[in-house]
Order: structure tokens, then sequence, then C-alpha cells
């Protein structure tokens, strides 16, 4: 039982921070989208599709995580390691999806392997779906900024440069007498 429980806990330790960043991320397409194409009586996403999105979203990221070796990345300006874990991360979430919306449309509308295939290719070509494509892989590329900015200045000092030194761990100014004179 112990065995599993650490293991619980190392996985929502590596998901759940990914998962919360790209639920509010997701949810803000959602209004977004929903706002702008709501008056043409499109269908829209429901949030429990976001929901899910987001879940996909991270774990790809925590697969491709697991699975990629980066360490020829090591060394190299930010700007790489970004780029690169944004693409990786971008067609794993885009396998993710398309395989989530194959398996969607042989369960639920009951089609054979080869017609849900073409529905999926077909459901490609709508702008509607590259928009929000568009936005997604600049999600995951200021996620993948804000990520490797933490991996390198390390994240109590990428908390202190966000928020501010937290008042107990303030300095006092050079010459300035102790608080306790």
């Amino acid at each position: 039982m112990s065995k599993a429980w650490i293991w619980l806990k190392k996985e929502l330790r590596e998901i759940l921070p990914v998962w919360i960043f790209f639920f509010f991320a997701l949810g803000l397409l959602s209004v977004t989208v929903s706002a702008v194409l709501g008056q043409y009586q499109l269908k829209l996403l429901h949030p429990h599709e976001y929901v899910i999105g987001s879940f996909i979203i991270a774990k790809a990221v925590v697969l491709m995580d697991a699975f990629m070796d980066k360490e020829w990345l090591r060394g190299r300006p930010l700007i790489y390691p970004t780029l690169w874990n944004t693409s990786i991360y971008f067609l794993g979430a885009l396998a993710f999806n398309r395989i989530e919306q194959l398996l969607k449309l042989m369960r639920r509308q009951h089609l054979g392997f080869d017609q849900a295939v073409r529905e999926t290719i077909n459901g490609l070509s709508e702008p509607r779906y590259w928009a929000v494509m568009a936005w997604l892989i600049a999600l995951i590329a200021v996620f993948c900024a804000f990520r490797e900015l933490s991996d390198a200045v390390g994240p109590d000092r990428l908390r202190e440069m966000f928020f501010g030194k937290s008042p107990g761990t303030r300095r006092r100014a050079a010459g300035s007498p102790p608080a306790a004179a």
C-alpha cells in the first residue's frame, strides 16, 4: 500500500502544476471562443471537455518528459529547450487529442475504424480547430518558457523574483540599525 501511495503522490506532484496551468488556460480559451462564436449557433466546448483537454495535455507533458532525453539541451540558451519542448508537447497533445476524437467517434456514433479515421481527418480542416490549435501552441510556449526559467534560476529564486521577498527573509539595508536596537 505504501508503494502505491508514494507512486500516486509522485504522479500528482508531476501532473498537478501542469494540469492547473492548462485547466485555467483552456478555460479562458473556452470562454473566449464562446463569447466570439456563441452568436453564430456553433457547437461550443462544454466545461467538462476543457477539463478533459487539460488532463490530456498534462499527461502528454508528463509522458514526453519521461521518454525524451533532453541532456543535449543543457547549457544552451533557454530558447532552444523552450522551442523543443513546445513542439514536442504540442505534437503529443495533438496525437492524444486525435486518438481521443477517434475513440469517441467509434464509441458514440458507432462508426467503423475507417470511417472514424476519415471523420477525424476531416475535422482537421475546420478553421475553428486550427484557431484553437494556434492558441494551444502559444499557451504551451508560455508554459515551457516559465518552466525553463524556473529550472534555470530555481523555483525559490523565481518565486522571489516574481512575488518579491517574503517579510521574514528581507535583509536590512546596509548601515541601518538592527530592529532590536
